[in-house]
């Protein structure tokens, strides 16, 4: 009786640590950024980090859709470019490709903490540029929720 005892209490333990190391306590899971042509991403115009976050799916510490704003339909293949200083100037933090239904994210971390300036630029070259910093990568929390949605033309 006591041999099962010890065992048992063995196997709790070691399924105990196992549950523990897999719990992420706000961790971010990276994955891979969008790219140009690539068609897997979803939920166009929300805001990715509703799901993409700490503890969630795969964490997206940038992300959002764009749109052509004469067309209104979203816009493929856009190149999005965090800077330090507003109008492409500064220190280019980030490159991003945004994919071929709209959506641009990446987990990988600019530091929006001071604040950076998207550029977003259509595969045909028209450019959009925000004139206030940034310091938030959920673009679709603000972006056709509160303010105009991401439009390039």
């Amino acid at each position: 009786m006591r041999r099962t005892w010890i065992v048992s209490g063995f196997l709790s333990g070691i399924i105990a640590m196992m549950t523990m190391d897999s719990c992420k306590h706000g961790q971010c899971d990276s994955g891979e950024a969008s790219v140009h042509g690539s068609s897997r991403s979803h939920n166009m115009g929300k805001n990715c980090q509703s799901c993409h976050r700490p503890d969630g799916e795969v964490c997206w510490l940038i992300g959002g859709t764009a749109y052509d704003s004469l067309s209104g339909i979203a816009s493929a293949n856009v190149t999005v470019r965090l800077y330090t200083q507003p109008n492409d100037s500064g220190e280019l933090r980030l490159t991003l490709e945004g994919d071929a239904i709209g959506n641009f994210y990446t987990s990988e971390d600019p530091d929006l903490s001071a604040g950076l300036y998207p550029t977003v630029t259509t595969a045909d070259g028209h450019t959009s540029r925000m004139a206030q910093s940034i310091r938030t990568g959920a673009c679709n929390s603000c972006h056709g929720v509160t303010t105009e949605k991401i439009r390039v033309h």
